[in-house]
């Protein structure tokens, strides 16, 4: 998908979700934040100063609409260029299995 087809909020939760589907066990790294799917949900967790990431499901917020600027096609405080990276150029990095 190039820029001349601008994100939409729909549109970068559905290339998120075959991403991430496609990608068993891993979690979109986005640059300050990384992205999971859990179940049928998509999650967003941002990443410490030191680029750690709190694998507790807790510490998981949803992709609300209300961040997503469709006029941009970009998230809020995003770029469009780097909004459509994450989805482009995916870097993914493992989810550390659950302890039960």
């Amino acid at each position: 998908m190039s820029l001349t087809n601008k994100l939409t909020y729909k549109t970068t939760l559905e290339a998120y979700r075959r991403l991430l589907t496609e990608n068993p066990d891993k979690a979109l790294d986005t640059g300050n934040e990384v992205i999971i799917l859990h179940g049928d949900s998509l999650f967003w967790s941002p990443k410490g100063r030191d680029g750690s990431i709190d694998w507790n499901l807790d510490s998981f917020f949803d992709l609300d609409e209300s961040a997503f600027d469709d006029v941009r096609g970009c998230w809020d405080g995003d770029t469009p260029e780097n909004t459509q990276a994450s989805i482009d150029s995916p870097v993914f990095i493992d989810v550390p299995a659950s302890e039960e």
